[in-house]
């Protein structure tokens, strides 16, 4: 889906468009359960009529209505049956199919748009959104429509009974009614605010759960706990002010149905004393409005659900609506890579709305090159790294692959011609074959084993107990460091993509290791163009080309030896300055 519904209507709408002829038979069987009560009514008046005659005749009629009545609630019965089973033909495929499509249009979101939500409140909206539509429509069928044509129903028999009595429900109901959509808003407010409330607490729980490590090295639990607690306090108080709203509101419907019960009885009595109403129409009356203002306090109630679920659907489509910032054209093409040349033609981008990273930047790497890139953190390398994979879109100017400019190309396509090993590599917690398989889902095992013995990985998941099949943990937290890297190495090599990009893909192997992982590299990198950024320049000494970046711009570009010939170049002082072959650095990028 390219768009998602802005407007809980819409929203439900397009997703109920599949179920529309199933929907449909589920309202009307609603609208027969709405009817339910009034005919129930009906027929034990004319059994009380038929007893209070005493006669023969009567009795043979009321052997009929009891027999009649039996038949009835057998077809109410069936009726229910059949709505049961209708209902779980739409509803769990519905909430299955609205979980899925809003998963898969969130993911399909730029990088930047998951910097700016956290990753717990968005999973939770995904989750409750299929559970709260389905809740809106249940409560909608069940509750409200149910009533809606109990109420209509109600009024048709206690006018035919008497207008009287028809005038006095008309008044009560329609007082009722309005004082309901007066207080609709004020509702739905405290409604949406304690959704909002709630979610930061989800939000703040996946955040401190995610940083447990910090929390123990910080000595944190205590700050923990009362940093959790205070937004606690604002749900509980969002939730107190939504339910004294509610309260309020009950007390005003509970004073207007004393006077309608009072009511009623009392314009009853008086007909029945004037010979305008039979004793069947007495109970008739009676037994109806009982069971009115039963479903209309039990209403009230329904209705703050009702309230709460129309908050929270509200709130997780102000985020999960979000059109996509970076969209595949109409007329896009997948990119095809022939020779894999990297091309940055007059580049502008910026992270923020002030300040410039890129400015007008041009720079040219020919296929099969490769190419080292160092500089201080923050000085562009990991942006330049980002827009090439397109996470993000440059301001002006273009990128081009093989003389293709990647925003006309599918970003599926983009991503496929490029192995990517990061910096700071996660796992799926899922088994290590399933982890290193992601770099291509039709390897067989045995390539999945070549791949992780190419990678120095193959001998530490053998002694793992489980071996291939172990789980890796959460984001790969039962794994070290070291063995997250060489799996994500493996999962890269088995991809063998024309484009290889390795963001400080050794930093977490001891030196060893990388010496034996640079030997793998070496065959990995052949007829592939390779952008490596490192720290450690000691590591980039074989590549064709290294690019200098400061502040957003290239000020060197050469080979080691090239660049170090410059004497007042950065890259020499970058190169004079290191420690053991480390490149000491500023700020994060």
């Amino acid at each position: 889906m390219k768009h998602i519904p802005t407007t809980i209507y819409d929203f439900i709408l397009t997703f109920l468009q599949p179920y529309r002829v199933k929907f449909s038979i589920l309202v009307f069987l609603t609208l027969v359960a709405g009817t339910i009560s009034s005919i129930d009514t009906i027929l034990l008046k004319f059994m009380l009529n038929c007893v209070s005659a005493g006669t023969a005749a009567q009795y043979s009629g009321i052997l009929m209505l009891a027999t009649f009545y039996g038949l009835w609630w057998l077809a109410v019965g069936l009726q229910w049956r059949l709505y049961e089973y209708l209902y779980l033909c739409v509803f769990p495929s519905l909430e299955s199919d609205i979980v899925h499509t809003l998963f898969d249009y969130t993911e399909r979101h730029s990088q930047r748009f998951f910097q700016e939500n956290p990753t717990g409140g968005t999973s939770n909206r995904i989750i409750e959104m299929g559970e709260n539509i389905c809740k809106i429509l249940t409560m909608l069928l069940e509750q409200f429509g149910r009533k809606f044509f109990t109420i209509i129903f109600t009024f048709i028999t206690l006018w035919m009974v008497h207008p009287y009595l028809g005038v006095i429900f008309f008044v009560w109901i329609s007082t009722l009614l309005t004082i309901n959509f007066a207080t609709a808003s004020k509702v739905g407010l405290h409604s949406t605010e304690f959704a909002r409330s709630k979610t930061r607490i989800f939000s703040q729980i996946i955040d401190s759960i995610t940083n447990i490590l910090n929390v123990k090295l910080f000595a944190r639990n205590d700050y923990e706990s009362s940093y959790m607690k205070f937004g606690l306090d604002d749900m509980v108080e969002k939730d107190h002010t939504f339910h004294m709203t509610m309260l309020r509101l009950r007390f005003v419907e509970t004073g207007l149905c004393v006077v309608y019960i009072a009511s009623i009885m009392v314009c009853t009595l008086k007909l029945y004393n004037q010979n305008a109403v039979s004793v069947g129409d007495f109970a008739l009356v009676v037994t109806l409005s009982m069971t009115i203002v039963d479903y209309i306090w039990g209403l009230t109630q329904e209705l703050g659900e009702f309230e709460k679920a129309i908050g929270s659907v509200r709130t997780a489509l102000g985020v999960l609506s979000v059109p996509h910032e970076m969209q595949d054209p109409e007329d896009s093409t997948p990119l095809i890579v022939t020779k894999g040349m990297i091309e940055f033609r007059d580049v502008n981008f910026t992270h923020t709305k002030t300040g410039v990273l890129f400015d007008h930047l041009s720079v040219t790497i020919p296929g099969g090159q490769k190419v080292g890139l160092v500089g201080f953190s923050g000085s562009g390398k990991t942006t330049f790294i980002n827009l090439i994979i397109r996470l993000f879109d440059v301001i002006k100017g273009g990128i081009f692959i093989d003389n293709q400019d990647i925003s006309m190309v599918t970003q599926q396509s983009l991503r496929e011609n490029m192995g990517v090993i990061p910096q700071n590599p996660q796992l799926f917690h899922r088994t290590i074959m399933e982890n290193i398989r992601y770099g291509n889902p039709k390897a067989t095992d045995d390539e999945v084993m070549a791949a992780a013995e190419a990678a120095f990985a193959h001998e530490f998941i053998k002694k793992a107990e489980g071996g291939y099949y172990s789980f890796a943990g959460e984001r790969g937290l039962r794994l070290s460091g070291g063995q997250v890297q060489r799996i994500t190495i493996a999962r890269a090599i088995l991809k063998n993509s024309p484009i290889l990009i390795l963001d400080e893909a050794t930093s977490a192997l001891d030196s060893v290791t990388e010496h034996e992982i640079q030997e793998s590299f070496d065959s990995l990198m052949k007829g592939k163009t390779v952008l490596v950024i490192a720290h450690r320049i000691s590591t980039l000494l074989n590549m064709d080309r290294i690019l200098v970046f400061d502040k957003g711009q290239i000020v060197g570009d050469g080979t080691h030896d090239e660049l170090l010939k410059q004497q007042d170049s950065l890259y020499a002082k970058l190169w004079n300055s290191q420690v053991n072959g480390f490149l000491w650095h500023t700020d994060d990028e």
